[in-house]
């Protein structure tokens, strides 16, 4: 019993030694040409994507419309000069308003939270619209939205 227990964790651990990093860089990816493919693009420039959380009125002015979303950097390069467009939109993906702004450079491997602001007179109710954030261009880096086709297609009106 005792060797066929020895035996099992021989296997294991010659296993898990064929699995440990072989990555130039000495980082924990598996010993595999598609995790390499991937750490190696990584590696070469920032990868960046946005997820936008939340969007209302101003309490305190009903007219200022705050935008609130998090900035991912994937990469082990920090990005620059990153470039954000927040869009409100109605029920029929017609552009009710929008603000744009350079939050400037971004840190390797980080995540950030931002919010913008913009006055927009004219939109009351947030019932029937929804707000959009996205990642508009970036020094130095690839913006994950642009590497998958339907999100790329997706936002071209918006941009």
């Amino acid at each position: 019993m005792k060797k066929i227990i020895l035996g099992i964790l021989m296997i294991s651990l010659i296993a898990l030694v064929g699995c440990q990093p072989n990555h130039p860089s000495g980082d924990s990816v598996p010993s595999c040409e598609i995790c390499e493919d991937c750490q190696e693009c990584i590696n070469d420039k920032a990868l960046v994507d946005i997820f936008t959380s939340d969007w209302g009125f101003n309490e305190n002015d009903p007219e200022e419309i705050i935008y609130k979303f998090n900035i991912y950097n994937y990469g082990s390069i920090e990005a620059k000069s990153v470039n954000v467009k927040c869009v409100l939109i109605d029920n029929q993906e017609n552009i009710l308003g929008s603000v744009e702004k350079n939050l400037g450079n971004m840190a390797s491997q980080s995540v950030t939270y931002q919010e913008l602001y913009k006055i927009d007179s004219g939109v009351k109710d947030y019932e029937y619209y929804s707000a959009i954030c996205f990642i508009k261009s970036c020094r130095d880096c690839t913006i994950l939205n642009d590497l998958i086709p339907a999100l790329k297609e997706s936002l071209v009106g918006l941009r």
